[in-house]
């Protein structure tokens, strides 16, 4: 059925989908448009995305680290840093500390050479947060997703600002602030 379909098709279709007929059709166009001529870098975001809202994991964290590398090749820097932090939280989610480390410190280093506030320093909190609950330290998980929110806020990043708050909001449960 896609074969009949341009690349452009598809994309346009899969992005359409993703209010209206859901994720699994969303992977499933753009895994096809991967195939039949390959991605750039955004819908390669895209697809992690929708392989870590169906449970691919493994999927997602390949897909996550090849958009890295893609945004990394365009000169996208901020982009890449972005794709670093969402694969370390997906791996120390995954129990491996070592591997998510190493792309926190990825991600670090890729806006140290951009030298600017932006979204994706809050992004690189989020991994940092998740390490300190992993860590049973949550007063200073609660400060990095505190700090990830007031950034989110600056840059009008909402997706930066519903991870963050719901990082703040567990790790107050966790100290024992139910209200």
């Amino acid at each position: 059925r896609h074969a009949l379909l341009s690349r452009s098709d598809l994309l346009e279709r899969s992005q359409g989908s993703l209010g209206r007929q859901g994720w699994a059709e969303v992977y499933a166009r753009l895994s096809a448009a991967d195939r039949e001529a390959g991605l750039g870098p955004e819908d390669v975001e895209r697809l992690a995305l929708a392989a870590h809202l169906l449970g691919r994991d493994s999927d997602s964290m390949e897909l996550w680290a090849r958009a890295h590398h893609a945004f990394l090749a365009n000169g996208d820097s901020r982009r890449a840093a972005r794709c670093a932090s969402l694969l370390a939280v997906r791996l120390l989610l995954a129990g491996e500390m070592a591997r998510g480390s190493g792309w926190i410190g990825r991600g670090r280093r890729l806006l140290e050479t951009e030298q600017a506030d932006c979204a994706e320093q809050g992004y690189l909190l989020l991994p940092i947060g998740l390490q300190f609950v992993l860590q049973r330290n949550f007063e200073a998980a609660h400060s990095a997703f505190v700090e990830a929110a007031a950034i989110a806020e600056r840059h009008a990043d909402p997706d930066l600002a519903a991870l963050a708050r719901q990082g703040q909001g567990r790790t107050l449960i966790r100290l024992g602030n139910i209200a």
